[in-house]
């Protein structure tokens, strides 16, 4: 980043790079005194109540097959037909919720959460985001953005935090592995439930 910076003739920030073992050891010392390694199954409800069991799983962001693209362009790749993006992410309100997503830094609002609609995004064994597709698409920002890389300095540390290995990572996405086995219909329901608030 901060030869990126350098080369555009921006002011190279070292901010980032001075705050993150500060909030690493942060990080470690709250699940520590939690009890948690960051690293166990967990419980996903949408708001009717339906439950998944996901893993929290560390993947390359650009393997994750998300709705549409940062800039709100359909992904063709995406399984559409199947219903299971009930939201125009194209749309402008959309695309200005993503832009507020990215410039947060909130990388404790990543982790995995017992709802459905927040926290890390869900992705079905094939990589397809089933919730989350919003905050995909902000995660993409924060990584490509000069601007936002406090953020992405900061999602960083938090996974590794939270026990993860991210060595060699070049943009490490933390995500909850769904591991529940639903049949297309209960999939549908899955990801619609997961698109509306709690």
């Amino acid at each position: 980043a901060g030869i990126a910076q350098h080369v555009n003739d921006q002011p190279v920030a070292v901010a980032p790079i001075l705050d993150t073992a500060a909030l690493t050891s942060g990080f470690a010392a709250r699940n520590a005194a939690r009890g948690e390694t960051g690293l166990g199954n967990y419980a996903a409800y949408t708001p009717d109540g339906m439950r998944i069991e996901a893993q929290p799983q560390v993947v390359e962001l650009s393997s994750l097959i998300a709705s549409h693209a940062p800039d709100g362009t359909v992904n063709p790749a995406y399984p559409h037909a199947e219903g299971i993006q009930p939201r125009d992410r194209s749309n402008a309100a959309s695309q200005a919720q993503i832009t507020e997503l990215a410039s947060r830094r909130e990388p404790d609002r990543r982790q995995p959460s017992p709802e459905a609609s927040t926290g890390a995004p869900i992705v079905n064994a094939g990589n397809v985001v089933e919730s989350g597709n919003g905050r995909v698409m902000a995660l993409n920002r924060v990584y490509s953005d000069p601007n936002l890389q406090d953020q992405a300095a900061a999602y960083r540390a938090m996974i590794a935090a939270r026990g993860h290995d991210i060595e060699g990572r070049q943009q490490p996405g933390l995500i909850g592995r769904r591991l529940s086995d639903l049949s297309p219909e209960d999939t549908t329901r899955f990801a619609r439930g997961a698109n509306e608030r709690a």
